[in-house]
């Protein structure tokens, strides 16, 4: 039984889509197979069936679970054999489970796996201790669980040195995103974009992904720095660039050399995300040149 969801369910952190929009998608899918199932319409069978649909939902089985905080968890899905997925950057799934009273529940989330990634994909998720994805989440068994996933969705599009200067700025799971954008980006060898991220968590144990982050700063044309609320715990790695402050519009003044031939990407609470565009703005670049995930 697909069940509106309530305004109350809505995280209000600004994303796209939020999870009422991603209701009346369901609602319009689950319309459209009512139409064709009655003799209404003529289901198109695409000449690669086994694809990964963004319309319909494929089950996969969790393979992995691995915890990286208190309450976030990185868990991996492989698809069925007959099965593939078309991973793109700047993308994301939408999941559907069902709850324990019978709610379909339905929200999205990013992949970090790398693009082209065909038979398997991870995804980070933090758990909520009223959230009602949550209480589905937290049961889950390597192994045991099956879960129904449809996608791609998004319309990210970037092409190869489209820019000379990357800047990413992400808040806690906003990191999502990037972290596949950075790797598409700095494992090309075709590419020269300079990409600088700018990551802002509440401490070193919450930074997620740090230890990836910080491997791939060998490469030549990607530096990262971290920006922590809590200077409780100063301790950090060799190499590592923390600072105990908030990405500020002096931050970002500092740490943006060209406005000109940029793009700025921007991930985190709604909060968050309409300050760091407003401090880009400030510095000069384009409202165009700035993304919002």
């Amino acid at each position: 039984m697909l069940v509106e969801p309530e305004p109350s369910d809505c995280c209000g952190q600004g994303c796209a889509p939020c999870v009422l929009e991603i209701h009346q998608e369901e609602l319009t899918l689950w319309k459209k197979h009512c139409w064709e199932n009655h003799g209404g319409g003529k289901s198109q069978i695409q000449e690669d069936s086994v694809k990964m649909s963004s319309d319909d939902y494929t089950s996969c089985r969790l393979t992995m679970v691995e915890q990286l905080t208190h309450s976030c968890f990185r868990y991996t899905f492989t698809l069925p054999e007959d099965h593939h997925l078309d991973l793109f950057i700047g993308t994301h799934l939408i999941l559907r489970q069902a709850s324990a009273n019978g709610r379909t529940i339905t929200r999205q989330y990013t992949p970090i796996s790398p693009p082209g990634a065909r038979k398997d994909f991870t995804v980070l998720m933090k758990l909520y201790k009223d959230g009602q994805m949550s209480q589905v989440i937290k049961d889950w068994e390597a192994g045991q669980t099956v879960a129904d996933w449809r996608g791609p969705i998004g319309s990210f599009n970037y092409r190869t040195n489209q820019c000379s200067h990357m800047y990413l700025i992400a808040a806690g799971t906003g990191i999502t995103p990037m972290y596949q954008i950075i790797r598409s980006i700095i494992e090309n060898d075709k590419e020269e974009t300079l990409v600088k991220l700018l990551y802002a968590a509440g401490t070193r144990e919450e930074t997620l992904l740090r230890e990836e982050l910080n491997e791939l700063t060998s490469y030549w044309n990607f530096t990262v720095k971290y920006f922590l609320s809590d200077e409780s715990n100063q301790n950090h790695s060799y190499g590592e660039v923390v600072h105990y402050e908030r990405i500020s519009k002096e931050v970002i003044e500092a740490e943006v050399a060209d406005v000109t031939s940029c793009l700025a990407i921007v991930c985190g609470t709604r909060e968050f995300e309409g300050d760091m565009r407003t401090h880009l703005l400030s510095v000069g670049i384009p409202e165009e040149q700035i993304i919002r995930f």
